[in-house]
């Protein structure tokens, strides 16, 4: 999102409808003296709370004034199609029944699935009360320029829900920036429920303080019951699609890009017990899943921790062991077809930073001349991202080296670009040293940034 910044005085970046969590690097120029400037935009995050000029965002826990998302009960017939994307509003955060509403993102900038109190057991239970054998029948999610829409297929009885969650697509983590909504058919009598009430049907534990379906107090407002139609922003159509989960599947989450912490300062990766960093050494993809782990944010590892996919030769109380169960539960590393893993293995750099991208939205604009990687090539996208993001560059013989198989070195290079450390960011308590670096090599920086963090 942002461009190194160095040795400056006046970082304003407000009014710029920026979204996520705020690097470090921002931090560490407001600890240096910068002024720095991101009030009035849509970001969340630790960092950002720190960050003096922060007015107007999605920070959670922030005493100055900040906005949550909120969206009511909806009661939508039959053949009924509504634009939630035109329904959802937001509010101060610290009284959600004040506070003028901010402007809308584009459509593609939120998500709309299935809340998170939607167990594989209650979808199981939603489909044998219906009848019917897959949550397709029941309704649809789908964008078109004009907004993000559910249309609902069938009538729903008067004592069944369904929970869905609305959030910014890239502000992973953030209460503030998500709210949970129930949809019905009808109004009961006794009132609409509340997601964040564990007796309502679909509801328990997912709540966000108000801003989850329910005004302040608890309390729902009556059902909406409205036809399609509204005022999105206009964009392309946003891929959700929701996948009937067996009946001993926790539903995992394929419908956004993950996100990696950015708020962390502590490094990420260590060496070998005889004191080397073999940066030259190919990086194994057990080495591959701790780092990734290490750098999620908690929120994402606990959700796939739930239903960590064990594979066969995987064993179990490893250091590595449960980063492999849960990366490959939330689908950013595979197994092969005979249920194996094989940890040890190198990976090559196309698999990397295939791997990588699955932490960050595709960045497709632009183009790269690789000798060896013409558009037809399965990860062509995946390195053209990383290109454009300046993670990557080639070779002097004009190769990406798709097959070459990535080092230790690389692979932490790679990683530091994503999270923007720089060298003049390493953190003063130097924990680790390497008794085979010797500070002249390109890398030197790269991995003491990565074994001991930034300031």
């Amino acid at each position: 999102m942002f461009e190194p910044l160095r040795e400056l005085e006046v970082i304003h970046l407000q009014n710029n409808r920026l979204v996520s969590h705020v690097p470090a690097s921002l931090l560490w120029h407001q600890n240096n003296g910068a002024s720095v400037n991101l009030s009035r935009n849509y970001m969340t995050g630790d960092i950002l709370r720190q960050i003096t000029l922060n007015t107007d965002n999605f920070t959670d826990g922030a005493t100055n004034f900040q906005n949550r998302m909120v969206m009511r009960y909806l009661a939508i017939q039959a053949g009924e199609e509504v634009n939630i994307h035109a329904l959802f509003t937001t509010r101060d955060a610290r009284n959600i029944n004040i506070g003028t509403p901010k402007p809308r993102l584009r459509p593609e900038d939120y998500i709309l699935r299935l809340g998170p109190n939607m167990t594989a057991a209650r979808i199981q239970d939603l489909l044998d009360a219906l009848e019917v054998t897959s949550l397709d029948e029941i309704f649809e999610i789908m964008t078109d320029t004009n907004g993000i829409f559910i249309k609902m297929f069938m009538q729903l009885p008067e004592d069944i829900f369904i929970e869905f969650e609305l959030k910014i697509r890239h502000n992973h983590g953030s209460e503030f920036s998500r709210t949970l909504f129930m949809v019905g058919s009808t109004v009961p009598p006794g009132g609409p429920p509340d997601p964040t009430d564990p007796a309502s049907p679909g509801g328990g534990g997912g709540g966000n303080q108000g801003g989850s379906g329910g005004g302040a107090g608890g309390g729902v407002e009556p059902g909406i019951g409205v036809t399609g139609g509204g005022d999105g922003d206009s964009t392309d159509a946003l891929p959700d699609t929701i996948v009937l989960p067996q009946a001993d599947e926790v539903p995992r989450d394929t419908s956004t890009t993950l996100g990696l912490d950015r708020s962390r300062t502590t490094g990420y990766i260590s060496g070998y017990p005889d004191g080397t960093f073999r940066p030259q050494n190919s990086i194994t993809r057990y080495e591959v899943a701790v780092i990734f782990y290490n750098l999620m944010y908690e929120s994402d590892r606990q959700r796939f921790a739930r239903n960590p996919q064990l594979l066969s030769d995987v064993p179990e109380g490893q250091w590595f062991s449960e980063a492999v169960g849960v990366l490959v539960a939330a689908d950013v590393l595979t197994g092969y077809p005979d249920g194996t893993f094989r940890g040890q293995n190198p990976i090559t750099r196309a698999e990397f930073v295939t791997v990588a991208s699955k932490f960050w939205g595709l960045n497709l604009n632009g183009s790269m001349t690789f000798s060896d990687v013409s558009p037809n090539h399965w990860a062509y996208n995946f390195i053209l991202s990383a290109y454009n993001n300046n993670w990557v560059s080639g070779y002097p013989d004009g190769t990406f080296g798709v097959n070459r198989n990535i080092t230790r070195a690389e692979a932490v290079t790679v990683v530091n670009r994503m999270l923007e450390w720089e060298a003049g960011m390493l953190t003063d308590n130097i924990q680790r040293e390497f008794s085979d670096l010797s500070g002249d090599e390109w890398f030197y920086d790269a991995v003491m940034l990565a074994a001991n963090g930034i300031r």
